[in-house]
């Protein structure tokens, strides 16, 4: 009787008054142009955030107030760098970098000091960068207890697919080191992996997709802890052509869990959600299913098309949650010359100064929860129109909270001039309330950044936030 009071009441908060307390930090000068930042996670009970100003990288450290406790200074970072990735865990903070120097592309590695001082970085994995070769980023990715990282990396050379996959733990101990070449092969990486808690890697390849993004061949490259090698795990797509892949790792029904969208053909557009299950015991696919669908708002077989996957949710009884957003770009011009008709000729009778204008939208969220079998267990369509210029839409999107209950949607309102945060709540069986969170004043002066919010517990989220030149952030209580 009191847990089914006490799930009445969690439910109660949230269609009532979702929102239970918003802090915002103190302000920070920002540099928009130069200037770099991130929310990275909560370290020792301290939330933590990154902060690249002047070119000098600092972590700075939040108590549950938002109240600045203390800075640790990277000094080690070099004043260009291509990339950088942290791995926060309850106890221990890793940074990850990838600089370009000696004709080589080389990742670096420090961690938090018990002093929050760092650890000396150290070279991990390096590889050749020069013009006449073929070379992919490095990619992060992190494990559910975010006790591993995977580094992976692939550049072609001499009709040979170079590959190099490296897992560390929170302590930077190598765990796996593989360097494999494919020869022969049109292989490409799909820039998508996951890697499970015990260290266990996966990276998805395939046959270079098209301008849509769809590929005809898709290959599952795992690597167990300690594996100095790649095995191969070639998936059957029954004739279909897939996009957005998603790999996410089930650590406790120790499953690899493979989603996308599917076609029919490798210039059509999507009609459906591709899911297949890889037992990582058995090492092979257990289960694969093409569940054809359509969105709440639109019938049309091409209605998927501008949509992209976001996240994929893995619950407990094995259902698998996949929110997809409709996001598209435009390019017009503003201005420029004005055209009149005269004597049959279109002529000019004045010019201005022409303007490229990028415009970047983000609109409706659509929700698919689909069974273990494949079948779709319900699905919910959650409408917004979020439409800026030159601006890469940092401030669209949305972010994610994650509750046992159900998820909660956050989004800026940007239907009108006045300043709204919406959380849209989605329960566990597909219900749909939509809440505007409560504000004030100081808050309504910043332009919020949902789509770069972090979780750091099980009832907080914080998000970037900016107003002219200065940055805070908004850490919002649940």
């Amino acid at each position: 009787m009191r847990k089914l009071l006490l799930i009445g009441l969690l439910i109660l908060c949230y269609t009532d008054g979702i929102t239970q307390k918003i802090t915002l930090s103190e302000k920070e000068e920002l540099n928009m142009r130069d200037d770099d930042f991130m929310v990275i996670g909560n370290v020792r009970n301290l939330t933590s955030v990154y902060r690249n100003h002047q070119a000098i990288g600092e972590i700075v450290f939040y108590t549950k107030n938002l109240i600045k406790e203390k800075i640790s200074t990277l000094t080690f970072l070099p004043a260009s760098m291509l990339k950088i990735y942290f791995t926060a865990a309850t106890e221990a903070l890793s940074v990850f970098y990838v600089v370009k120097e000696n004709r080589k592309q080389n990742v670096y590695m420090a961690k938090l000091n018990d002093d929050f001082t760092w650890s000396e970085p150290v070279l991990l994995i390096g590889s050749p960068s020069s013009s006449y070769r073929s070379s992919n980023d490095y990619f992060f990715c992190t494990s559910e207890d975010k006790s591993k990282t995977l580094v992976y990396h692939s550049y072609s050379e001499n009709d040979m697919t170079m590959i190099q996959a490296m897992v560390v733990d929170e302590k930077l101990s190598v765990l796996s080191n593989i360097e494999q070449s494919y020869s022969g092969q049109q292989f490409n990486m799909a820039n998508e992996a996951a890697v499970t808690n015990d260290g266990t890697a996966f990276i998805a390849a395939g046959n270079t997709p098209n301008s849509k993004g769809n590929m005809q061949e898709l290959i599952l490259l795992a690597g167990l802890k300690g594996a100095a090698t790649l095995q191969q795990y070639p998936i059957d797509l029954n004739q279909n052509a897939i996009s957005d892949l998603q790999l996410t790792a089930d650590n406790l029904h120790h499953n690899l869990y493979l989603s996308a969208y599917f076609s029919d053909g490798r210039y059509s557009s999507p009609r459906g959600i591709f899911m297949g299950i890889f037992d990582i015991g058995h090492q092979v696919m257990s289960s694969i299913h093409f569940t054809p669908l359509a969105l709440q708002v639109s019938p049309s077989r091409s209605d998927l098309r501008d949509f992209k996957i976001r996240n994929v949710f893995l619950k407990k009884t094995g259902e698998m949650e996949i929110v997809a957003e409709k996001t598209f770009q435009n390019i017009r011009n503003v201005g420029g010359v004005t055209p009149v008709i005269s004597s049959s000729l279109l002529m000019s009778s004045m010019t201005e100064n022409a303007r490229v204008v990028h415009e970047f939208s983000y609109d409706e969220m659509a929700v698919f929860s689909l069974k273990p079998d494949g079948s779709l267990a319900w699905s919910q369509t959650v409408l917004k129109d979020q439409t800026t210029t030159d601006d890469n839409g940092i401030f669209s999107s949305f972010g994610v909270l994650q509750h046992r209950l159900g998820n909660a949607y956050l989004f800026s309102d940007m239907s009108s001039k006045q300043f709204r945060l919406l959380a849209a709540y989605i329960s566990a069986n597909g219900q749909l309330t939509v809440k505007e969170l409560q504000s004030n004043d100081e808050v309504d002066a910043y332009n919020l950044m949902p789509r770069s919010a972090v979780q750091i517990s099980t009832s907080e989220i914080v998000m970037p936030c900016v107003s002219k030149n200065y940055l805070c952030f908004l850490k919002i209580s649940y």
